[in-house]
């Protein structure tokens, strides 16, 4: 109780003892704290590069695509990738604090759903050659088809389990905290998707190409590998 509020320089004191203890206490919190930065980064670096090469193949705006012509990194991505974390974390925060805890195990729900459509994507993309041979029906087919069904099955007892409220630290009329922003987080990408369905139809319709992206400031563009 007396630490409640600092346990890495009360537990720096309580190895160490003495004048050592603080040194030692403070050199944890130092080491905390840049581990959070670097894991902010490690979040951020990929999925302003997901955007980056989701623009440059037609699936998202191509303003998402500019690089930044000194630096060479997703600029407009990096930036918007930015400011919607910093709007969710606030938004959630001023919700209730525990929500943020029920944020992290909803992203849970979003990975088994990725991994159930990349797999399942496999059989579409394949379903032509699925009848060339027992390999790649096996390969092409039985396993990813039975990949897709366990993570569905996953994703349906999550969301079972995770709508007891007793399984999430906040209630949203009578449901787990953690099925509702799971949920919640899923419907949101419907009109997303509408809203750049338009913009990128060449992309939906399967005609489009993975383009250059070369930002108005005169970087040099990103020339698509063949």
């Amino acid at each position: 109780p007396a630490n409640s509020d600092d346990v890495l320089a009360g537990l720096g004191h309580a190895v160490f003892g003495g004048g050592w203890g603080q040194v030692f206490g403070m050199l944890l919190v130092a080491s905390v704290l840049s581990s959070a930065s670097a894991s902010s980064q490690a979040t951020i670096m990929p999925a302003a590069r997901i955007l980056l090469s989701m623009a440059r193949h037609g699936a998202l705006p191509r303003v998402f695509g500019r690089v930044h012509p000194r630096y060479q990194t997703p600029s407009v991505s990096t930036w918007v990738f930015g400011a919607v974390s910093l709007a969710l974390y606030h938004g959630l925060t001023a919700w209730s604090e525990n929500v943020l805890s029920d944020s992290v195990s909803a992203v849970g729900l979003a990975i088994a759903i990725e991994y159930a459509v990349t797999v399942a994507s496999c059989v579409w993309v394949f379903r032509a050659t699925l009848r060339s041979g027992p390999r790649n029906l096996l390969l092409r087919g039985v396993l990813p088809g039975l990949g897709a069904l366990f993570f569905v099955s996953v994703l349906v007892a999550a969301l079972i389990q995770y709508a007891d409220p007793a399984r999430s630290e906040t209630v949203v009329f009578g449901i787990g905290g953690v099925a509702v922003i799971g949920v919640t987080s899923l419907l949101i990408g419907v009109p997303l998707l509408a809203l750049v369905f338009r913009p990128c139809r060449d992309y939906f319709a399967g005609r489009s190409l993975p383009r250059a992206a070369a930002p108005r400031t005169g970087g040099p563009a990103l020339t698509p590998t063949p």
